[in-house]
């Protein structure tokens, strides 16, 4: 965690923990008899007259709102119902490899450390103010105005809890800003929030510039914004980390990556900082430890001068910019990012890191570049991407007026995704007969009529890519059993597939539909030769809604290839995608979907309204009904919920199907399955022979999932089962599968951590999954999306059991900081609180744009369009043709150079008899070489003509470069404009296509069947319908109407003629090939 900037809310009195911990003098400090003294930091303290070494009485006067040496109140004292925040501790942790070259490498390497670990703290901690110290004004604090800084004090640390070293600083910021109108008033807490992990990012990537120059050393790859200093071996690290030894423990899972989980660990593993104990006092057992491990003086000595600092050449910037703006990115897991995130991408591709400033720099020239687009700011209306979860569970808003960003990539492939769907809906692809259709559903008369309308509409639409929004429990795979069976008949092939391999396997289960994972599929479609979906097929997606945008830009395209009907099944209200995603939620929001809006999972109609209210986002609605129906389960704190919860887990344990649980985090599930198996135990219920196995216990008797897929032992990630005996010799544990079948789990799969206890589970592996009871873990980690699958999971009881608020802060900094308030009121904030996600696109597309009418969108078109008339003309095709020349003449240099060689060496090797015998042979040698030599000289003649031309055609593509930077706010508005045209013009053309009113019936006939046919038909449709828009037509019978006096409308009424001619020659074409067949025949 060193790599993230910890933020803890102070409370009255908490500054004694920093200054008790302070050496009685300077002497002290260098003899490891105590911390440094506290130092004034930040702008606002400077304007306070706060310098050097912080004095206590100043320190409490500036925290409870007075000024330094008058004692002015400087902060507004009126009463309020919460206790003021006197201010905020900002925690700068050094790598362990850090803190160990500090701690054992000698006085000189130590002080260079403290000075390069100052230097990244003054750095990072000016990025913070530049960026989270705007004083707040107005109602509710809309108004946002710069301040004079904050008014801040450092204290430095040497030492972890547990008597680690560890590197560190606590920065207090006094919650108290002087606004540029001259008032005081207090901080916007948010903005810390907001920009600590980039600031945390900052520093580390500081400190490795600092250590760099200063020390020479090298460093380990980047890896979650921080990195360790090369010759400082892993497990010297671990087993200087006991602090973070004892986190995992209370976590349970050593790669849990939850920084909240952490943080809670961090709450229950704490232990009181004793300062009786000194750096100095455990220093002779950190260097025998360090020995024992191979890190004596000489190992530390070899740290140093492995490396030298030198800032990213331009070569280098383009490759990273290259890395950022690509696939494996930014975007690689979300659509969008802001200025933050770009920064915090460059810190993790800067190995030896960079200054704040420098870092900034290349994070605002890759911001303004031609691979980034940046997107609407939007100051109302906040979503989930504007707001973010601190390390205590609290959801808070983020920047109201901050920019996102995307890039081309990203935007052209969710651009081919909506167009491959909406292009291709009227396609006739996988249309079932009608009989194959009857058959079906006769054989399914249980199916619902809402069902029974899905698979109708699946099975004879003929769109190419089709939206099936189920509700969870609304029995979507029953109903797509139906379908496939239609289709079949019909001779379609049908396949299906998921984003995990137990959800494939359940859709295949219930559905008879043959499925695949979506990577495994692709994988196999792109295998040449045996590549590519079978034509006229049926690809039904599982849990669409899940997939990431670029997995189903490639599924699409290998679909239209083969005229291949793709069924997209999901619900974008239950779990979002991994990846970069939106792509369902974008299909849905532009084609007519499909919707089974019937629960028929829970049978009382109070609990379907529930998750109804969960869906839509009233929390406080939905937590009130199960409360009213005595489902929320309230203690007082973490230890005694989960009492509550594994006590109603345990009574279940007669029922005919045991209840499950389910909690958002890896730590809380391995907590729970070890409180349920130690009650196992203790009942006799376990086998008495335990198998250990990568930290765990397996008996016979206990419940259990695999982790890992695995063709050979027929297990998926995610499978369940019932452990039916171990072999303590052999390594191995028989599994009994929810279906009845057994599997052996040998050495090889159980030791690489792949089986685990799954009396509880992640919301994410309960997913599709179906109980008669389950037990929630609700903290304030949780999310609209998460809730409303874990609580649709039951089919008679589903229970919230709330856990009080925890504060990871309070007992980090000596139970000085304010805790949470009202854990309800969280979990409601929490509950109502979306991640789903959206596409770049719907954010590029401006709202002003969103809202003009038909006839505004194209004047404005127009007139933005004009500006192109003065973008000069590219030269990239005279810039390749002169290329092409000069390599041309450079290759004929060459020969020519190469000829008069090969005849003056033939010549100097000829003695002079020789030469006097052959010497009608020398001249005429002679004349080749003074042929060739005069040929170079018109060849060089040449070459310096093509020199100078090249010379003005650079200077003519820099004049367009700096056009198209000048311009390129007026060109993404053209390209925001346009999308938005062609979305509204395909909207029109699907309306008219659906009615065919008269007018176009007599003008393009109906629609052909034939796919070549039909495109031809379709950009018909389309040129007549945007003329009627653009001119007005309101004629009913004749599709382009009476034609004014315009050039314009002339103009655009002939191409609009031309799309309708190459209709009817197409028709004809076509009868004369029937009559000719018929004269054959």
């Amino acid at each position: 965690m060193a790599n993230i900037l910890n933020i803890g809310k102070l409370r009255k009195g908490g500054e004694l923990y920093y200054l008790n911990s302070v050496a009685r003098g300077v002497e002290d400090y260098y003899t490891n008899s105590g911390e440094a003294p506290g130092y004034w930091v930040s702008s606002g303290a400077m304007n306070l007259k706060l310098k050097g070494q912080v004095d206590e009485e100043q320190l409490r006067a500036v925290l409870n709102g007075f000024h330094p040496a008058t004692g002015e109140r400087l902060m507004n004292g009126k009463p309020t119902k919460r206790e003021r925040v006197p201010g905020f501790d900002l925690t700068f942790r050094a790598p362990k490899s850090v803190a160990l070259l500090h701690a054992l490498g000698g006085r000189e390497a130590s002080n260079e450390v403290v000075s390069a670990h100052d230097a990244a703290v003054a750095a990072a901690l000016a990025y913070m103010e530049r960026q989270a110290s705007d004083a707040r004004r107005g109602k509710g604090g809309k108004n946002r105005i710069r301040s004079e800084g904050f008014v801040g004090a450092a204290f430095r640390h040497r030492t972890s809890r547990a008597g680690d070293p560890l590197l560190h600083t606590h920065v207090l910021v006094a919650n108290m800003l002087k606004g540029e109108d001259g008032r005081w008033g207090a901080l916007d807490a948010r903005q810390l929030y907001v920009h600590a992990k980039t600031a945390g990012y900052l520093y580390q990537a500081h400190l490795r510039a600092e250590l760099t120059r200063r020390l020479g050393v090298a460093w380990t790859p980047v890896r979650r914004g921080s990195a360790d200093l090369e010759g400082v071996s892993r497990e010297v690290i671990r087993t200087f980390s006991k602090r973070r030894t004892e986190i995992e423990t209370v976590v349970g899972r050593a790669d849990e990556t939850s920084a909240r989980a952490a943080q809670v660990a961090a709450v229950t593993s704490r232990k009181a900082k004793d300062y009786r104990i000194t750096p100095n006092d455990l220093l002779p057992e950190w260097k025998e430890r360090a020995e024992r491990l191979g890190l004596d003086a000489t190992a530390l000595s070899e740290v140093l001068g492995r490396g030298a600092y030198r800032s990213p050449t331009g070569s280098e910037q383009r490759l990273i910019e290259a890395e950022l703006a690509g696939a494996t990115g930014l975007t690689a897991q979300a659509s969008t990012f802001t200025r933050r995130e770009a920064i915090q991408g460059f810190c993790c591709q800067l190995p030896s890191g960079a200054t704040v400033e420098d870092i900034e720099r290349l994070a605002d020239a890759f911001l303004v570049s031609e691979r980034v687009i940046p997107l609407a700011v939007r100051s109302e209306g906040l979503t989930a991407k504007d707001s973010l979860r601190v390390s205590d569970g609290r959801v808070i808003p983020a920047g109201v007026q901050e920019r996102r960003y995307s890039t081309e990539e990203m935007l052209a492939v969710e651009q081919r995704v909506i167009e491959r769907a909406i292009e291709r809906r009227l396609e006739g692809s996988g249309v079932a007969t009608p009989e194959g259709m009857a058959a079906a559903l006769a054989r399914r008369p249980s199916l619902y009529a809402d069902q029974r309308a899905m698979v109708g509409r699946l099975t004879t639409s003929g769109q190419g890519v089709e939206v099936v929004v189920g509700k969870a429990g609304s029995g979507k795979t029953f109903a797509l059993d139906a379908a496939r069976e239609a289709w079949e008949e019909s001779g379609h092939r049908v396949i299906g597939c998921s984003l995990s391999a137990r959800a494939a396997e359940e859709l295949q289960l219930g559905s008879g539909i043959q499925s695949y994972t979506v990577t495994g599929l692709l994988k196999d479609l792109e295998q040449p030769p045996t590549g590519g979906l079978a034509s006229g097929s049926v690809v039904v997606v599982d849990e669409a809604a899940m997939v990431g945008t670029r997995s189903l830009d490639r599924l699409l395209e290998h679909a239209e290839l083969a005229r291949a009907k793709v069924v997209l099944v999901g619900d974008d209200r239950q779990l979002p995608e991994i990846e970069a995603g939106g792509a369902f939620r974008g299909i849905k929001n532009r084609l007519p979907a499909i919707e089974l809006s019937e629960v028929r999972r829970q049978p009382f109609g109070w609990e379907r309204d529930a998750l109804d209210l969960i869906r839509q986002g009233r929390a406080r609605d939905a937590i009130d009904a199960y409360v009213a129906h005595d489902r929320v389960v309230i203690a007082q704190s973490s230890e005694e919920t989960r009492k509550r919860l594994i006590q109603d887990w345990w009574a279940s344990q007669g029922d005919k199907e045991p209840a499950v649980m389910i909690a958002a985090r890896r730590s809380d599930v391995a907590d729970l399955n070890d409180r349920a198996r130690s009650l196992m135990t203790a009942a006799g219920k376990l086998g008495e022979s335990s198998l250990e196995v990568d930290g765990r216990s397996f008996a016979r008797g206990d419940r259990v999932m695999t982790l890992k897929n695995s063709r050979g032992l027929n297990v998926k990630n995610g499978t369940r089962g019932i452990v039916e005996s171990v072999d303590l010799e052999g390594n191995e544990i028989a599994m009994r599968r929810e279906d009845g079948s057994t599997v052996t789990l040998p050495r090889s799969y159980l030791g690489e951590g792949h089986l685990t206890h799954a009396y509880a589970m992640t919301g994410h592996k309960a997913q599709g999954m179906t109980t008669d009871k389950a037990l929630v873990l609700a903290d304030q980690t949780l999310y609209r999306e998460w809730t409303y699958v874990a609580m649709s999971r039951g089919r008679n009881d589903n229970r919230l059991y709330v856990v009080a608020g925890i504060d990871p802060d309070r007992e980090e900094l000596g139970g000085q900081v304010a805790g949470i308030e009202d854990p309800m009121k969280e979990l409601v904030a929490a509950v109502g609180r979306s991640r789903a996600k959206d596409l770049a696109l719907d954010s590029y597309e401006h709202e002003e744009i969103r809202s003009m009418t038909m006839k505004q969108l194209r004047l404005e078109w127009d007139k933005t369009r004009s500006i192109l008339d003065s973008m000069p003309r590219s030269v990239a095709g005279e810039a390749a043709q002169l290329e092409s020349e000069r390599r041309q003449l450079e290759q004929l240099l060459r020969r020519q150079a190469h000829i008069a060689r090969s005849i003056d060496k033939k010549l100097d090797g000829m003695g002079p008899l020789k030469r006097w015998r052959d010497r009608a042979e020398v001249r005429g040698s002679q004349r080749r070489v003074a042929d060739a030599m005069g040929g170079a000289r018109e060849v060089e003649m040449g070459l310096r003509q093509v020199a100078r031309r090249e010379e003005q055609v650079a200077a003519l593509h820099a004049r367009r470069e700096s056009w198209l930077l000048e311009n390129a706010p007026s060109i993404r508005r053209l390209d925001a404009l346009g999308r938005e045209l062609w979305w509204r013009e395909q909207q029109q053309a699907l309306a008219a296509e659906v009615s065919m009113p008269q007018y176009l019936t007599q003008a393009v006939g109906e629609r052909p069947l034939k796919p070549s046919e039909r495109a031809v038909w379709h950009e018909a449709v389309r040129a007549i319908e945007r003329y009627r828009e653009r001119w007005g037509v309101t004629d009913r019978e004749r599709a382009l109407g009476k034609l004014d006096e315009s050039l314009d409308q002339e103009q655009e009424r002939g191409r609009a003629e031309v799309h309708i001619e190459n209709l009817t020659r197409s028709s004809h074409d076509r009868e004369v090939e029937v009559r000719e067949r018929s004269i054959e025949l």
